[in-house]
């Protein structure tokens, strides 16, 4: 499968435009919460950008809680979140075969992403090694 690297100063426009996305709907949102791995470092970047508190604790989501991950792929990470639940989520990448369509995206997917947080030795643990 063919790969494209992510680089930082993609992921920085693409939280920009994230952020700009979600003011632009004024939702009344209260915090952001990034799902492990992959969403944690969208999560700390709109956390700033959105001026909102990160929330760490998953138990403390609820619907006025932005839900965040890196990609939206197969949705196996997303679905409790979305359809009927209605959570407002947002994503870097969206493939259209994902079980879930995040409510904001920055880009569709096409190849694999290589985020230029990951690691190809350490994402054996989330199974997201190619």
């Amino acid at each position: 499968m063919k790969k494209e690297f992510y680089s930082w100063n993609q992921f920085e426009k693409d939280c920009n435009k994230l952020a700009k996305l979600v003011k632009k709907s004024k939702q009344s949102l209260k915090a952001v919460y990034g799902i492990p791995r992959g969403g944690l470092t969208l999560a700390v970047r709109l956390s700033h950008k959105l001026e909102l508190p990160l929330i760490v604790d998953g138990s403390l989501v609820n619907r006025s809680t932005l839900i965040v991950d890196d990609i939206a792929d197969s949705g196996k990470t997303l679905i409790l979140f979305c359809g009927k639940n209605k959570y407002i989520t947002a994503t870097l990448f969206y493939s259209p075969n994902s079980d879930c369509k995040p409510t904001y995206f920055s880009r569709k997917k096409e190849k694999w992403v290589v985020f230029p947080w990951e690691e190809e030795k350490t994402s054996k643990y989330d199974k997201t090694k190619v």
